[in-house]
């Protein structure tokens, strides 16, 4: 609040800038005027708004707040682990979905890439770990890795065609878990292997 019994609103955004500058603060008075419009958006604020307001006004602010955090986190979840995720949708290495959630795509690189959606275990809530088997060769339809829940529930992921693995993704079990903890599923699928088709 602007008017605080023994403080201006506006010194109370300045020293949240310098304790806590990722803090997002709204700004609100019944006496507005335009400097302190000013200075709480120069200063940071998210809003400024008048006196007075509904509930429902209030929290459809709240909502803005979190829905530009949950954008946030999701960009910085895209670049830390961009290596390691397929985008669900892409026109120009579309994903191949085979039976039982295996999946599979080419890429510009002339190898594929191979995976399991993830999304239908996330929504259990368990936590899962992907167990890569020792092998360099698969069949298709033979397993390539195993999918364990915390529930015991062991998923054997068969590859989608006979292949040679050439690369597994050293990074799976950090993505699931960042996935899982930021619920940022929707949209991303984890490769798990890139491998050279020996048939298809």
């Amino acid at each position: 609040d602007i008017r605080l019994p023994d403080a201006s609103g506006i010194d109370v955004l300045r020293q949240t800038r310098d304790v806590q500058p990722n803090t997002d603060v709204v700004v609100i008075t019944g006496y507005p005027t335009l400097e302190d419009a000013k200075e709480s958006i120069r200063l940071g604020a998210f809003e400024y708004i008048e006196k007075p307001f509904t509930p429902e006004f209030m929290l459809n602010v709240a909502k803005k707040i979190f829905d530009r955090r949950g954008w946030i986190l999701r960009q910085a979840y895209i670049n830390e682990f961009r290596d390691y995720i397929v985008p669900l949708r892409e026109k120009e290495n579309p994903v191949i979905f085979y039976k039982e959630g295996v999946w599979a795509r080419p890429t510009h690189s002339g190898l594929w890439e191979i995976g399991y959606d993830l999304r239908y275990e996330m929504a259990a809530g368990e936590m899962l770990y992907v167990d890569f088997l020792n092998v360099t060769k698969v069949q298709a339809g033979e397993p390539f890795a195993r999918l364990l829940a915390g529930s015991g529930k062991i998923i054997d992921l068969p590859s989608p065609m006979t292949s040679e693995i050439r690369e597994i993704n050293t990074k799976a079990n950090d993505v699931i878990s960042a996935l899982m903890k930021e619920h940022l599923s929707e949209g991303w699928l984890v490769w798990l292997a890139r491998v050279v088709p020996l048939e298809i």
